[in-house]
């Protein structure tokens, strides 16, 4: 390559977990200097059940239908944002899964030129982040409202082919709030991911919500 090109992350939203890629001379040593397009856009991702035991047979069945009733984190779960048009390419779609368990977090995203994103995800500017994931407290936001302030550890990033690369966010930490308004939507604190890595928002961005699937 003549010039090395950064792959940098542009949010489609400024909540969401962004992947970043540090440059395409290095995606080319990992995929044997595969071709690859130059677009780049892409966005910005608890409690266990206590169980009592009592003397008689009578409340111990009730204290197992307890535990079983009782769930994990409200936020735990798999959380899709469907189909939306980039904020900064009027010919690019974005769609991203963000699947929140007990301790680690997977973030999908994926780039599209169709405006249904039925086509195969633009490979590198579609990836996927994981690590681990912790719930802290709750946070009374600016508008009033009650979310969570979790932490996500970067811990790998790879391409949505699967290539494993470099990612910039890699071992750091990103500091965000998470927050389920009455129609059970997910939304993340305003900022991109560059800012959570340095402070966490005291505001829900609520341009984006994902629904539980």
């Amino acid at each position: 390559m003549s010039s090395t090109n950064t792959l940098t992350v542009r949010a489609h939203r400024p909540t969401r977990l962004h992947w970043l890629i540090k440059s395409f001379d290095e995606i080319h040593k990992t995929m044997d200097r595969k071709e690859l397009p130059t677009s780049t856009k892409s966005p910005a991702f608890l409690v266990p059940a206590v169980i009592l035991t009592i003397a008689t047979l009578t409340s111990c069945s009730s204290s197992d239908d307890s535990s079983n009733t009782q769930s994990a984190s409200p936020f735990v779960g798999t959380w899709a944002s469907g189909c939306f048009l980039s904020d900064t390419d009027p010919f690019e779609y974005s769609d991203e899964t963000i699947v929140v368990e007990t301790d680690t977090f997977t973030y999908s995203f994926n780039t599209h030129s169709a405006s249904d994103c039925s086509d195969s995800p633009i490979v590198p500017a579609s990836g996927v982040l994981q690590g681990s994931y912790t719930e802290i407290s709750d946070i009374t936001t600016t508008d009033g409202l009650t979310a969570r302030e979790v932490d996500y550890i970067v811990e790998t990033t790879e391409l949505v082919d699967g290539t494993v690369v470099d990612g910039q966010l890699d071992g750091q930490t990103v500091m965000d709030i998470i927050y389920i308004d009455d129609a059970g939507l997910l939304y993340f604190g305003d900022g991109d991911l560059e800012s959570k890595t340095e402070a966490r928002p005291d505001a829900l961005n609520l341009n984006l919500g994902y629904t539980r699937q």
